[in-house]
């Protein structure tokens, strides 16, 4: 099976091409995690899991593997008609591993890396960890996300960077950025496939594919950080922000409408 939760080598763009190295991959290896500390980050102001080595900064990066039940993914058909909601504006999929015991586990660490960033806040500063029961399985489900633009007030110094065609083929999200809202490193999500070779072996070569060949019912594999911010009432939130999804198979999308299909879908199916 691979929907454990486990740290990952992937770069995370605002620490300059460091990576993590850790591997947890479902282990009672809580200590790993004492191993990272908690700090703040300036631009975008926000706290993340961060461990110091040779005097540079790494980042805990997780990947999981599971089942998108629910997703919002570019492109953008139809601005929002107020300019107030593109800040809002997200790119997101929701993840169940269909009630199999390891993805129930990867969920499990999840909310222990939550505690661990609930001690670190005064009291009832950090909102509630949300338990999000499957739609259509028994289980509980992961939400990952990440937002499109990122506020020029929390961010007086980052670059802004284009956005990739296949996630704006319209220029609908361009005409959304302003003054006071930027397209960044930090705000972007890779979107990548994996497949069988001439020899009927799995490659990953990771090819861009245009986030709407996704569809409810594929297979993927996903990298995402644990990001608490700030909100304007002075309380705080953590989110799984989305750094990339991989397609690792499609073959339940064509009947991800019947429950059953889910229902009866196997560990083996899941944990190719």
């Amino acid at each position: 099976m691979n929907c454990y939760l486990w740290s990952v080598g992937k770069v995370s763009p605002q620490f300059n091409g460091i990576s993590v190295s850790v591997n947890s991959q479902g282990k009672d290896d809580a200590d790993w995690l004492t191993s990272y500390a908690i700090e703040e980050y300036p631009e975008p102001h926000c706290w993340r899991l961060i461990k110091n080595v040779s005097d540079e900064k790494q980042e805990a990066v997780f990947s999981l593997h599971g089942v998108i039940v629910d997703k919002d993914l570019p492109p953008i058909v139809v601005a929002p008609t107020h300019t107030k909601a593109y800040a809002f504006l997200r790119q997101q999929i929701t993840l169940s591993g269909l009630n199999i015991p390891e993805f129930e586990d990867a969920v499990d660490k999840a909310r222990d890396i939550y505690n661990r960033f609930r001690r670190f806040f005064p009291e009832k500063q950090l909102l509630p960890w949300p338990e999000l029961k499957c739609i259509i399985s028994e289980g509980r489900t992961l939400t990952l996300g990440n937002r499109y633009f990122t506020r020029r007030s929390e961010a007086p110094t980052l670059q802004p960077i284009p956005f990739e065609r296949y996630v704006d083929p319209n220029r609908i999200l361009a005409g959304c950025t302003n003054a006071q809202l930027f397209h960044s490193a930090d705000n972007t999500v890779n979107y990548y496939r994996r497949y069988k070779d001439e020899n009927g072996e799995l490659v990953y070569v990771h090819d861009v594919v245009p986030p709407q060949n996704f569809r409810i019912g594929d297979i993927v594999d996903t990298q995402f950080c644990f990001v608490v911010y700030r909100m304007r009432t002075g309380e705080h939130t953590l989110r799984l922000m989305l750094y990339s999804i991989t397609l690792v198979d499609g073959k339940l999308s064509d009947v991800s409408q019947s429950s059953s299909a889910f229902k009866n879908f196997t560990e083996t199916t899941l944990g190719i």
